[in-house]
Order: structure tokens, then C-alpha cells, then sequence
């Protein structure tokens, strides 16, 4: 419509926007967007505006248009993205240059250059550095260059190998006799509790929680002199307890270990910040609320500084936070953490990574609080079904995805559904836990 000559480069143009849509699933440019625009700004956007990379595209869809391109692909959307980007990226944009005298000439190159890229050769649209080069050549001839790059290895290690060595059995020894006498010391004491009942009770009659309780005050007895074992063998009964649903008998036990890590390390450590994790997840199971959103906050803001906003230790310390924010009526802001949790468990995360896994979760269930019923209901069946494919049916994660969809089947009047899905989790949940474990599952 200029005036200029028309080549083969315009349908070298056409062909890169149908390899931009069969790698992408979408067009270049945004088809609504150019609907909307009319016909002179639709042929400025195509004319002046740069798509972007069809690696940057599909790190923007949404989780399931992801998996349903990568599907398509017959391959998984990590294994997509990684192929897409680099070369690929390349080439298509080489197809879509603006300034045809960058764009393939004839469409016998455009097939060779497809051919050189399927064959794990350097293509012509990349900048040919050196480095470039040598990676190409690897990947053709990666059994060569693996024989030889083993060679070197082994001829230069061999100078030093010895002294190495030495110093590494040295540092075994030394920790192989760390980790008997710690495994002698928890071998005593369990010996020492269990076969020390109370003898005016049968030992038949003594619970778990009672045993535990015991264990620990041995502990604060026979460890008095090495605070540093005690304070890894209470955080192991601590988290025992909570597995069992014994937070009560929890919380001093790891008020007990932070207060170790705290002064010992400082609050920056990591195993300061475990403790305070599992103490304030322990808080929150037994109602302390106030206390559980004072340490959650703690916690997330000594993560942040320590790891980065999207770190998944910052992520997970977000996901409790919300939790106890929710508990106490406070939807808005454990809303507004859900939503920027999944944000950026999208922007680092895989669709089946667990912590994205349960930000899903988290978010479908304040939008179920929100009245936000339609949101919920779907993001419940997406999270359920990847539950089920990452986890397998009978994780607790999974139990809980399936009992919160038969909630939102319920609301929605689709009871026959609830009904199935309870029924289900019931019959799961006897089989791995049990019915006397305290779980809102069975309540």
C-alpha cells in the first residue's frame, strides 16, 4: 500500500506469524487489540511494533493455556519453554523482522535454517560468538567432547587428589562419630521412656502424647550440659507432636528451640527461622492467632531480607501468614497476600511445584470466603486434578483439595458431586490416618 515492490520476503513474513502461532498457540499481535484499533493503526502496530519473543509469550500464559499448548507441543511446559527460548526465539523473530532485508530470502533458507536447528547446529539468525559455537558443537559431538573433557578432568585432579582425600576422611571420621553418639544419645532415651511407665498404670494404658511429654522432660535432664543436641532433639519431638495434631504439647517445645537458635545464631539463621515457622504454625492450630500473625509477620520480613521476595521459603512464610490473616476475619489483606503469592509462584514456579500447588489453594479459599463462589469452584477443580497427577490421591494435600471442592460443589448446588468427593475422602482418610487423628476432614 506504499508503493513498494512486494518479494517472497512479504510471505517469508506470513509464514514466521503461522510459526509464531503453532509454537505459542496465539498470533503476534494481540487479534482484539487490532480489531479494535481500525485499519490505519491496525497497519502501524504491525508496521512499527515489535512482538515479543515466543519464549516471553508463553512464560505470560496462564497455567492451564500453558499446559494446554505444551500439550498440543506432546511435550510439558518446562521442557516447551526450554525449547522455545534461545534459538528458536531466533529464528521466528528473524522471520517477523520489520526491515525485510533481515529476513530470510527465499524459503529453501528458511528450510535450511529450520533444518539446522532441528539438527543442533549453529543457525544463521544467532550472533555466531565463539561460545555459541563451542555449545553447538558439543551438542552434535557430545559423546566426543564428554571422553575428553573427562580426560582433562582426570589429569588435572589427579595432582591434588591425594591431599584431598586425606582431608575429606578426615571430616568423615570426625562427623560419622558426631552422628553415632547423637544416634546412641536418641537411642538411649527412647530405650529410657519406653521402658520406664509408670508403675502405678499398666503400660498398655500410657498414650503417645504422655511418652512425648516424658521424652521431653528427659530431655531437659540428660542434655542439660549440651544445649545444641537437646535443641535438635526437641525440634524432632516438636514436630512429632504436630504430625500427631499434639500443637498443645508442641508450642513449648518449640518456643524452647527458637529461643536456642535466637541466641545462639540470631534471628537470621535458618534454623532460627524454622523454628519460628513451625511455632507460629502451631499457634495458629490452637487458636493463638494474635501470636501466630506477630511471628508470621516476623518471619516473612526476616525471610524477605534474608532470600528475596521470591525465594520459596518468602513464599511459604507468605502462604502461613495469609492463613492466620484469614482466621481472624481479616479476608481482605489474606486476599491481597494470596493473589501476590501466586503471582510470583507463576513468574518462578512450574504449574506442578508444590508451593504452587498451594498458593492455588490458598487463594481459591479466600475467594470461597469473598463470595467469590464461580472462582473458587474453578480454581479448586484445576488445583484438585494436579494435586492428584503431582501428589497421588491419597496425600493429605490432596484429601484437603478434594474435601474444599466438595465445599464449593455444595454451595453451587451441585451436591451429588460433594457427595462422591466426601465419601471418597473419607474412605482415604481412614486408610492413611485413621479417624482419631484431630483433622477438620473428619469433623
Amino acid at each position: 500500500m506504499s508503493g513498494g515492490d512486494i518479494d517472497t520476503r512479504s510471505d517469508i513474513y506470513a509464514l514466521g506469524v503461522l510459526l509464531y502461532e503453532l509454537v505459542t498457540g496465539h498470533v503476534p499481535f494481540e487479534k482484539e487489540e487490532l480489531l479494535q484499533a481500525g485499519l490505519d493503526e491496525m497497519r502501524r502496530l504491525i508496521r512499527e511494533q515489535e512482538p515479543v519473543k515466543p519464549s516471553t509469550r508463553l512464560s505470560a500464559l496462564s497455567a492451564a493455556d500453558l499446559t494446554t499448548v505444551a500439550k498440543h507441543q506432546r511435550t510439558e511446559p518446562p521442557k516447551l519453554l526450554h525449547q522455545v527460548r534461545g534459538d528458536l526465539d531466533w529464528i521466528v523473530m528473524k522471520y517477523l523482522a520489520k526491515d525485510r532485508n533481515r529476513r530470510y530470502e527465499t524459503a529453501n533458507g528458511l528450510a535450511m535454517e529450520l533444518s539446522r536447528f532441528l539438527n543442533s547446529e549453529p543457525i544463521l539468525a544467532r550472533p555466531p560468538s565463539n561460545v555459541y559455537r563451542l555449545q553447538k558443537a558439543w551438542r552434535r559431538n557430545h559423546k566426543a567432547f564428554t571422553a575428553a573433557t573427562l580426560t582433562a578432568v582426570v589429569l588435572v585432579a589427579a595432582t591434588g587428589i591425594s591431599a584431598w582425600e586425606a582431608v575429606r576422611a578426615t571430616r568423615a571420621e570426625t562427623l560419622a562419630k558426631q552422628r553415632l553418639t547423637e544416634s546412641e544419645a536418641i537411642s538411649k532415651l527412647l530405650r529410657e521412656v519406653f521402658q520406664s511407665p509408670d508403675p502405678s498404670r499398666n503400660g498398655h494404658d500410657i498414650t503417645v502424647a504422655e511418652t512425648l511429654s516424658a521424652a521431653a522432660k528427659k530431655l531437659e535432664t540428660d542434655l542439660a550440659d549440651q544445649p545444641a543436641r537437646r535443641a535438635n532433639l526437641q525440634a524432632t519431638l516438636a514436630a512429632t507432636c504436630a504430625a500427631l495434631g499434639l500443637d498443645r504439647e508442641a508450642i513449648p517445645l518449640w518456643e524452647k528451640v527458637r529461643d536456642y537458635y535466637l541466641a545462639a545464631f540470631g534471628p537470621k539463621h535458618t534454623n532460627t527461622l524454622m523454628a519460628m515457622h513451625n511455632l507460629g504454625i502451631s499457634y495458629h492450630a490452637v487458636g493463638r492467632q494474635d501470636e501466630a500473625i506477630k511471628l508470621g509477620k516476623e518471619v516473612l520480613a526476616l525471610r524477605g531480607e534474608l532470600s528475596g521476595p521470591e525465594h520459596p521459603d518468602t513464599l511459604k512464610a507468605m502462604n502461613k501468614l495469609a492463613d492466620y490473616y484469614e482466621s481472624t476475619g481479616r479476608r481482605d489483606e489474606a486476599l491481597k497476600l494470596r493473589e501476590e503469592v501466586l503471582a510470583l509462584c507463576r513468574k518462578v514456579s512450574s504449574p506442578e511445584h508444590r508451593e504452587m500447588l498451594h498458593a492455588m489453594q490458598g487463594l481459591a479459599s479466600s475467594y470461597y470466603e469473598a463470595g467469590r463462589r464461580d472462582e473458587a469452584l474453578k480454581l479448586r477443580e484445576e488445583v484438585l486434578a494436579l494435586y492428584r497427577r503431582v501428589c497421588g490421591s491419597d496425600d493429605p494435600d490432596t484429601l484437603s483439595a478434594m474435601n474444599n471442592l466438595a465445599l464449593s460443589y455444595a454451595e453451587v448446588g451441585r451436591r451429588d458431586e460433594a457427595l462422591k468427593l466426601q465419601e471418597e475422602v473419607l474412605a482415604l482418610y481412614r486408610k492413611t490416618s485413621g479417624l482419631e487423628h484431630p483433622s477438620p476432614l473428619i469433623s
